[in-house]
């Protein structure tokens, strides 16, 4: 265990030592606090409990006033005002009783307070009031509240003993606790003492032991040693090998080895200065060749890198060209798709309104057909009717009436005979204009469906114009890429020729500063020689 590990150690028993002390006295304190309040707070109690006993004499002498001074008004008040405290002191030592007993005491006490009330304003009070007082029901009814009083007070001092029997117990309590403080807070001090004493012993005893001997032994000796003395001799115990002596013992033995090796690296560091000057002249001539045939690789490389990227900027041009014509087509592939679109709608609308031509036409064969039979019916008509006009005319003046009607219905059979004629007229013209729609309508659907077969073609051809220019343009990318990555590289090239260059010229003109250098270097080794003079070893 380290020193400072022994020091913290030590310092955190005894701060443990104290926090257990003050922890102890904290808690002592509180606890007898505690202790004393509730002392105080049971005589309290207990007192409380006394105020009500003596409601009972009050109560008492409030009677004794009325019986003496027979002033009932006053008596009644006073009566009143006794008799609202004494069941406000009754309701708190109810609250203030704990044990069973104390309980049961509090409950009786109650019981006989009320007894006490109704006995006075029931019995007691009405013989006051009576013309003439009768004494003798006075001094009986006496003698019962004298017995309830006793029970009351017996009662209430049942109570009033158990909390006085508290509060004294809490004061031993008090005296015990603050006993067993004392005692555990002169334990606690004297661990304390034997602790600190302890660890006081063993920690100057490994101070000690961690120093190798006396503390001014150790002070000269790293004195000596600070002011160059090499020589001086350190003692040390015959076993102890890891205290402070030992190390300097060991550290004066190094430090007398390096200022030995220091004193001939020094002599031969103005020999190696007298060579590294001959090496720098002739460094510096070959750097000096080497910046100039650098130069000019670099004036060479730079031209060819302006040349490659004319040609990247040539095929970013050429790139941009097929982008857009790439875009135009694929515009104008939209645009022969959008027409194929509104072509294939123009020719379902031509199908559709010849299909619906085509119904027509059914439809009005079909008319023709219930004319016809509309005609032959009003044919049939035009015969029952005159069949009927001929039977008529042979009854005579009593068939008069049927020739008119039958006439009527002659007539109107030959107008819807004529009306017939006219429809089937109308119906071949509409069979006729029908046929000739229909034959249009599939000349129609015939040009629309060839000119939707040369719309697909000819966007098939902008697709193909697409693909193509998308592939132009992909080539054109991977060689203006190429292009680029080659302007990089003799970018690069360039930029480390120069590199070259700068560090042949860097090279040179840090060789012209090597004997500068050198020169230098002599000085501080006969500086070093005159500092390795000031140690004696």
């Amino acid at each position: 265990m380290t020193l400072r590990s022994r020091l913290i150690t030590m310092a955190a028993l005894m701060l443990g030592v104290c926090l257990i002390f003050i922890g102890n006295n904290i808690y002592g304190l509180h606890r007898l606090s505690h202790l004393q309040d509730e002392g105080v707070q049971s005589f309290q109690e207990a007192a409380q409990v006394q105020r009500a006993v003596g409601m009972s004499a009050a109560l008492y002498q409030v009677i004794a006033d009325a019986v003496i001074n027979h002033n009932l008004a006053a008596s009644d008040k006073e009566w009143a005002d006794t008799k609202a405290e004494a069941q406000k002191q009754l309701a708190e030592v109810q609250t203030l009783a704990q044990s069973a007993q104390a309980k049961a005491a509090a409950s009786t006490a109650q019981t006989a307070l009320n007894q006490y009330l109704d006995l006075y304003e029931k019995s007691y009070r009405p013989l006051l009031s009576s013309e003439p007082m009768d004494f003798e029901a006075i001094r009986k009814v006496d003698g019962q509240i004298d017995g309830i009083r006793d029970t009351l007070e017996h009662n209430l001092n049942i109570v009033s003993t158990e909390l006085n029997q508290t509060a004294v117990e809490s004061d031993h309590e008090f005296d015990s606790t603050q006993k067993q403080m004392m005692a555990t807070s002169i334990i606690i001090s004297l661990v304390a003492v034997l602790v600190v004493s302890i660890l006081l012993f063993y920690t100057g005893r490994a101070i000690f032991s961690l120093l190798g001997g006396e503390p001014a032994v150790a002070a000269s000796v790293a004195k000596e040693i600070a002011a160059g003395n090499l020589a001086v001799q350190v003692p040390l115990g015959g076993s102890d090998r890891a205290s402070l002596l030992a190390n300097m013992a060991e550290m004066r033995q190094q430090l007398h080895a390096w200022v030995t090796h220091l004193a001939q690296a020094s002599r031969t560091l103005v020999t190696a200065g007298q060579s590294l000057t001959n090496v720098a002249s002739a460094v510096s001539s070959a750097a000096e060749e080497q910046s100039n045939a650098s130069s000019a690789m670099a004036a060479t490389v730079q031209q060819l890198t302006v040349s490659i990227n004319h040609v990247s900027t040539s095929a970013e041009q050429t790139a941009q060209s097929a982008r857009a014509a790439g875009e135009q087509a694929r515009i104008g592939a939209e645009q022969v798709e959008s027409v194929v679109t509104e072509i294939d709608a123009v020719s379902q609308s031509a199908q559709t309104a010849a299909q619906y031509v085509r119904e027509l036409g059914d439809n009005s064969e079909r008319i023709a057909g219930i004319v016809h039979v509309i005609k032959e019916i009003a044919g049939q008509t035009n015969l029952l009717a005159l069949n009927a006009a001929i039977e008529a005319a042979r009854a005579g003046d009593a068939g008069r009436g049927f020739a008119v009607v039958a006439d009527e219905v002659r007539k109107l059979a030959e107008k819807t005979a004529s009306a017939t004629v006219e429809i089937t007229e109308m119906i071949n013209m509409n069979q006729q204009s029908t046929d000739s729609a229909v034959r249009e309508i599939a000349n129609n659907t015939d040009r629309v469906t060839s000119a939707t077969g040369r719309a697909n073609e000819a966007g098939a051809g902008m697709g193909v114009v697409r693909n193509s220019s998308r592939e132009l343009m992909e080539h054109i990318g991977v060689i203006s890429g190429a292009l680029r990555e080659q302007a990089e590289a003799s970018n690069q090239l360039a930029v480390n020729i120069e590199r070259i260059a700068n560090g042949a010229s860097d090279g040179s003109r840090r060789a012209a500063e090597v004997p500068a250098a050198v020169a230098e270097i002599n000085r501080i080794s006969g500086e070093l020689d005159k500092m390795i003079a000031d140690f004696r070893l």
